[in-house]
């Protein structure tokens, strides 16, 4: 079994997270409509229409770089825990 790299592992989730968070973001300013209906989709039909005002604000340029920001410190950490315990399992096994 191939033993993976902790960090490379956690690099690549960081990156890969932070594109996602972008992608969001860019939907949420072209399509918050469409947005809100594939959330309450993704959380089993809670209606989140009250979460809305009429003319919801777009998100600021610097919120969404934050937000990005933050998506990608977590997820390098979330990924990089994930390969130190996958070694400490695959610890005894041969590659």
């Amino acid at each position: 079994m191939q033993r993976h790299d902790p960090l490379a592992i956690g690099l690549s989730l960081s990156v890969t997270a932070g594109l996602l968070y972008l992608i969001c973001a860019l939907t949420v300013v072209l399509a918050p409509g469409a947005f809100t209906a594939a959330l309450a989709k993704l959380f089993h039909g809670l209606d989140l229409s009250a979460l809305l005002t009429p003319n919801p604000p777009a998100p600021t340029l610097g919120a969404v770089m934050v937000g990005t920001l933050l998506v990608m410190i977590y997820a390098f950490f979330a990924g990089w825990l994930f390969g130190f315990v996958h070694r400490l399992f695959t610890r005894g096994s041969r590659a």
